[in-house]
């Protein structure tokens, strides 16, 4: 070993020491593993939250003091009529964006046929939902989508006033949801 490193090697018509090569290229390694982790490269992230938010309160009451996501419908029986209110407000940039309201109803073995009717208003009157609306597909879940679309600008506030009238021997605890799904990009 001793003679190893005290060996002289010629390079390039000059002599050097194998410990001075070996040194060399040990520094050479060390600096080519530092050179990833010292250049210039930054990285980031970006969280991206829904521009659209919504709240729900009981009966006619103004939700955005609340910001409540979820309400209890107390007191309801079988023949009663719940009543929430939905708000959505469109908090990004662009104008005329448009989207469809989707609502959901969740119970364990719901049907359309558990209630006498549902309806909403948006400002314009109580309308109906005609059965067509009415989506059974996924069980125990109601899916009632507008086929319409509404337009939100920025800042813009839509309140939903929903009425579930329940038949008389409908019985369970029903979990009233909303989403707003963007149609244009």
């Amino acid at each position: 070993m001793k003679k190893l490193i005290n060996k002289k090697v010629s390079l390039l018509g000059k002599e050097f020491s194998v410990l001075a090569i070996v040194a060399v290229m040990m520094i050479g390694l060390a600096s080519a593993a530092l050179v990833p982790y010292l250049s210039n490269a930054v990285t980031g992230s970006v969280d991206v939250d829904s521009p659209f938010t919504a709240f729900i309160s009981s009966g006619d009451n103004p939700v955005g003091y609340s910001n409540a996501t979820n309400v209890l419908l107390p007191g309801m029986v079988g023949g009663n009529t719940a009543a929430a209110t939905l708000e959505f407000q469109y908090n990004g940039n662009q104008t005329n964006v448009e989207v469809k309201e989707i609502f959901t109803i969740a119970s364990a073995n719901i049907t359309c046929d558990d209630f006498e009717s549902i309806t909403f208003d948006s400002g314009s009157g109580l309308n109906t939902v005609p059965s067509t609306w009415c989506d059974e597909t996924v069980d125990g879940i109601l899916t009632i989508t507008d086929p319409g679309f509404n337009d939100y600008d920025s800042g813009e506030i839509n309140l939903v006033k929903v009425r579930l009238n329940f038949k008389l021997n409908a019985k369970g605890t029903y979990a009233l949801g909303a989403q707003i799904v963007p149609t244009t990009a």
